[in-house]
């Protein structure tokens, strides 16, 4: 943990002084730091009863000049802690911030805006920054309301709270649809592996992962609907044997019932399931505005099949 502490403080020392020596009075600089924490409870059942703390600090810095703009962040999570692990003993992960204890480099890329149309990404990416988003869903805590459990299952490409090599394309074709496509290093590796958030795994037998994501509007109703593949060598479970190649789909809702009161729905399939952990994901639900000024209240359900 040490030595990964030093590499990403000399990266953000290095950086730093290139910001500071290439800034100007039409530069734009924002650093940020953001601390998200959570206490989770098992009072009855699982694998014991107790309380665990886990907490995760973002630091990172934005550069923005003209159409460009220039982001590295580095996450520090305090400690290993995992409710799902530790506690409850379930297979769908309560916690969206749990993670190996370490103090790691996370995102570091270059961004370019074309025009008001065509927009690109490239250097350390997370793929959940862009994919399989809903704005409904994102309320809850539990990590499969994220990236769904097709993908965050079955595929090592890079996602919280991991980064890795990638190229992102984004068009925006109107007010109300847009695309966007995507390609990462195929592995980030685990958390136990890359402690420091630079270890990359190159290589034809890791492969890529390519996205290719629609969003459109209609009315009181947003669309989404996207495809991954996976071009490198996946773990065949009816023979134990490695074999290339693996995909999914996915579809995504989000609709305005009343002013205050929306719903979501998701789901995401593979249709090659002898090579996925999880080949079928389902959830579900509403979201309504509290009694006090920005609360919000929720209530969801999540199918996954394995």
């Amino acid at each position: 943990m040490l030595e990964g502490i030093i590499k990403s403080i000399k990266i953000l020392s290095i950086l730093f002084i290139l910001i500071l020596i290439n800034q100007d009075a039409k530069s734009e600089f924002d650093p940020y730091l953001d601390y998200k924490g959570e206490v989770f409870s098992n009072l009855d059942g699982g694998q014991k009863r107790s309380t665990q703390f886990q907490g995760v600090l973002e630091l990172g810095i934005n550069l923005k000049k003209k159409s460009n703009k220039f982001h590295i962040s580095t996450l520090w999570l305090s400690n290993s802690n995992d409710p799902s692990y530790d506690l409850i003993g379930n297979y769908n992960q309560v916690s969206n911030i749990t993670g190996e204890a370490a103090f790691r480099l996370y995102r570091l890329h270059w961004e370019h805006h074309f025009n008001e149309k065509f927009h690109l990404k490239i250097g350390q990416l997370a793929l959940d920054d862009n994919f399989m988003l809903n704005q409904s869903a994102s309320l809850f805590l539990n990590a499969n309301f994220g990236p769904l459990g097709v993908l965050s299952a079955n595929n090592l490409a890079p996602q919280y709270p991991l980064g890795a090599l990638g190229l992102w394309l984004g068009w925006d074709i109107s007010a109300t649809n847009s695309i966007q496509m995507g390609i990462y290093d195929g592995n980030a590796g685990s958390g136990q592996d890359n402690q420091d958030g630079i270890d990359f795994h190159l290589s034809s037998s890791e492969g890529a992962t390519i996205f290719l994501e629609s969003n459109w509007s209609f009315e009181d109703s947003k669309f989404q609907l996207g495809s991954f593949i996976d071009t490198g060598k996946v773990f065949n479970y009816s023979n134990n044997q490695k074999v290339r190649g693996n995909y999914g789909l996915y579809l995504g809702i989000d609709h305005v019932l009343k002013q205050s009161l929306n719903m979501f729905f998701r789901v995401g399939y593979t249709p090659t399931e002898k090579r996925n952990m999880n080949d079928f994901y389902l959830d579900l639900g509403i979201v309504g505005d509290g009694f006090y000024k920005n609360d919000k209240w929720g209530l969801s359900y999540i199918y996954i099949q394995v």
